[in-house]
């Protein structure tokens, strides 16, 4: 994972966040949370604001490519 993405996630590690889905396609999407970056496993840990349990993890290689999306579609 890129390091500047990687610091930033660390520095926002349980902030609140509201989802660009509910912008972006007007559906009803929740609010979550950063609880954890483990860079052993290489995942985030998120969990939904109204929900008790924790989501599943995501892997750095989903922000790795999320990236290289964003970056083609430019070009």
């Amino acid at each position: 994972m890129e390091k500047k993405l990687l610091n930033w996630l660390k520095a926002n590690t349980g902030r609140i966040f509201s989802s660009p889905r509910k912008k972006t396609f007007g559906s009803r999407a929740q609010d979550f949370k950063i609880i954890e970056i483990n860079e052993e496993r290489k995942q985030v840990i998120i969990q939904f604001v109204e929900s008790q349990r924790i989501g599943l993890p995501l892997t750095f290689s989903m922000f790795d490519r999320a990236l290289m999306f964003m970056i083609n579609k430019e070009s």
